[in-house]
């Protein structure tokens, strides 16, 4: 393997500049979020409509639903989110109007950014790498930049109007710039560090656990290079303090941890702990002194905790989609199934190389194992989107396995077969991924998305006129529909706030809104009225329409009762 020991200010910053193969790289991945963007997915999730229509509310306003002026925290279903994606949305929402493009379109340009992010962090850790192939000077960052534009699970998420992209974004941003501040010595890339550390902290409730493992570690590893001009420092810790008081101090408010309270992993361990007590019995009645220890209560935590923890290194769940998996596309798993071997070579190569800091690896190491744990100690586990920030790392062991892999062969012509045929393996996971996403996805999936509140709204809308009532059901695949309603509507915010705007964002509570009664339908004598209903949800009355999904089945009723 070739040494290229690429040093000096004016190296790096010619490799960021000048790279034809970027560029095309980029290009490919700015097609795979781009397109069809504002209708595959195929229905904006409840998310999407409740990020964009407070986005609309704040620059029409200056409040959101609630009336609540400039939030810092979105109260939203009562879970009180992170407001920063909502901000970034408003630009958007002012030049395109209110609808599913305003709110995507940031996650995805800010993930063709982190494409170029990856390609310069993964130059900068694996500089003393280089080989030529076709006469061309290439690096395993190019293979870790294609992986990254063509990940199935970087194009699933970044393709959604979710505050998980913008700390995602915002902290391979950070990272960058950081490992830029320390290769070229210029405190500017601190800056800048420290200004999207601060904003990825802010952007989504994992950066609040991931973003100072991350800062930590970095300040640990490397306090010698920080600490050359204090001074520097100290304005940096200053200002990135000084970004994440507000949120910091928000979220610990007592209505703050709602949230969490209801979705961590401890919330509901009474049936564990009837089994545990019961097994304990048996053990005793057995003697079975080892059973004992492992089922005494006090280890309750720690096995859930192991279990959770330990799914999201699960080959199975990483490489293969079970059926109707959340956060994957049909077909594909959250990585290459021929990524699982590349990464395991690339973690044994980049563990034992002389020629990548022990610094480095101490990082890339923590990183690695602190990425799942805002997904280890909620519910729902194994869980995609919580455990997002894994993914580049293994983009960068897989990228550099391959790399490696093709170096354990000796001769010019035989590496630059195999480099050949791994572009071949690369570009057919490409096209299988735009067949499987573009063409599959929308069909397969579509009742992920809540499908058909739009299709359902809009027959509404055209004959509202004719009843007093509109009943809509605020349950299964019409989950809070008064978001939607207000979304698709473009209701007017400072009419809804006058009305009295949002109560309460509790799952049971129900919404009028004029004439519509967004509500359980049980609890109501729906007669003389217009209903939207779940399939076979009500019984009697006239169907008006069906609503279908891509696949022919029934997904809402419409019903004159």
């Amino acid at each position: 393997m070739k040494e290229s020991i690429m040093g000096g200010q004016n190296n790096m910053e010619k490799i960021i500049k000048n790279n034809f193969f970027l560029i095309v790289i980029v290009a490919i991945g700015a097609v795979l979020r781009l397109y069809q963007l504002s209708v595959i997915p195929p229905h904006p999730s409840l998310d999407e409509a409740t990020i964009g229509y407070n986005a609309y509310s704040i620059l029409r306003t200056g409040a959101d639903e609630y009336g609540y002026k400039f939030p810092v925290l979105l109260r939203a279903y009562d879970d009180w989110r992170p407001a920063l994606y909502t901000y970034f949305v408003i630009p958007f929402v002012k030049a395109f109007d209110l609808n599913v493009l305003s709110v995507r379109l940031p996650s995805a340009l800010l993930s063709i950014a982190t494409i170029v992010s990856v390609f310069v962090f993964s130059k900068i850790i694996f500089r003393k790498f280089e080989y030529k192939l076709f006469g061309l000077n290439l690096s395993p960052s190019l293979f870790i930049t294609i992986l990254f534009a063509i990940s199935p699970w970087d194009v699933y998420i970044s393709r959604l109007g979710h505050e998980a992209n913008a700390f995602f974004s915002f902290l391979i941003f950070a990272i960058t710039f950081f490992f830029l501040f320390l290769n070229l010595k210029k405190y500017k890339w601190l800056a800048a560090s420290t200004i999207f550390f601060a904003l990825s902290f802010t952007a989504y409730q994992n950066g609040k656990i991931v973003v100072p493992i991350i800062v930590i570690t970095l300040i640990f590893l490397f306090a010698k290079d920080l600490l050359q001009k204090r001074n520097y420092l100290i304005l940096n810790l200053v200002l990135g303090i000084l970004m994440v008081a507000p949120v910091l101090i928000a979220s610990l408010g007592p209505n703050a941890l709602v949230r969490f309270q209801a979705t961590n992993l401890f919330s509901d361990t009474a049936a564990l702990e009837a089994k545990s007590a019961q097994n304990s019995i048996i053990d005793r009645e057995k003697h079975n002194y080892i059973g004992l220890l492992f089922d005494n209560r006090r280890l309750i935590y720690p096995k859930l905790f192991l279990t959770s923890y330990s799914s999201h290194f699960s080959l199975f769940w990483l490489a293969t989609n079970g059926g109707d998996e959340q956060f994957k596309i049909p077909g594909l798993g959250l990585i290459y199934l021929y990524e699982l071997p590349l990464i395991l070579l690339g973690l044994v190569f980049f563990l034992r190389s002389e020629r990548i800091e022990k610094k480095t690896k101490i990082f890339l190491l923590i990183w690695l194992f602190s990425s799942v744990l805002p997904a280890a100690i909620t519910n729902g586990y194994p869980h995609a989107m919580r455990a997002f920030q894994l993914q580049p790392v293994f983009v960068l062991l897989s990228g550099f396995g391959l790399f490696s892999f093709i170096f354990l062969f000796k001769g010019k012509q035989t590496r630059n077969l195999l480099s050949l045929v791994a572009f071949i393996i690369l570009a057919a996971s490409g096209v299988m991924l735009f067949r499987q996403y573009f063409f599959v996805f929308p069909i397969n999936t579509a009742h992920q998305f809540q499908y058909g509140i739009r299709d359902a709204l809009s027959f509404v809308s055209v004959n509202e006129k004719n009843y007093n009532k509109i009943y809509v059901d605020n349950k299964k695949n019409l989950f809070e529909s008064y978001m939607f309603y207000l979304f698709f509507t473009k209701y007017d915010p400072s009419e809804y706030q006058k009305e009295g705007g949002t109560v309460s964002g509790g799952f049971d509570r129900e919404h009028i809104i004029g004439k519509y009664r967004f509500v359980a339908l049980v609890k109501h004598d729906l007669t003389d009225s217009l209903v939207v209903s779940n399939p076979n949800d009500i019984s009697g009355g006239t169907r008006l329409k069906t609503i279908y999904l891509p696949t022919n089945k029934d997904a809402l009723w419409i019903t004159k009762k």
